[in-house]
């Protein structure tokens, strides 16, 4: 009888065991998405400034009608990636932060970028 016990006792932590790692793997962070997408500067409505991200490594500035500005971002660390102008006229840094990027502006203001889809997307402009 006290076999049973003893072994009822050990399934019983076992179990509980069980249940507290699937508790902890069900409820850490899910990773975040890949910067891939299109984002809208955050203040200024949907005729703002738009940055969109592509597989291939590229990214386009632009606003809706105007020629986009093309380039390309590398990561550069934890959700920091470098973004350099085709042109060379530009190099700066973003943080990418699950639906966010905030740019550094030459002026030392920071810009934000609101994801509005995780697809690259031009709006009203020739994506190529």
């Amino acid at each position: 009888m006290k076999r049973i016990k003893n072994y009822i006792i050990l399934l019983l932590a076992f179990l509980l065991l069980c249940s507290i790692v699937v508790n902890l793997i069900q409820m850490r962070e899910p990773s975040p998405l890949p910067i891939v997408g299109t984002f809208l500067h955050a203040d200024q409505g949907f005729a703002g400034l738009y940055l969109v991200f592509e597989h291939d490594g590229s990214f386009a500035k632009y606003r809706q009608f105007e020629v986009p500005e093309r380039g390309t971002y590398i990561p550069a660390g934890a959700g920091i990636y470098t973004l350099q102008s085709r042109a060379g006229d530009f190099i700066t840094q973003v943080l990418y932060r699950g639906e966010h990027i905030y740019m550094l502006t030459p002026d030392g203001k920071i810009m934000v970028f609101l994801r509005i889809d995780t697809v690259p997307t031009f709006i009203n402009v020739r994506p190529r």
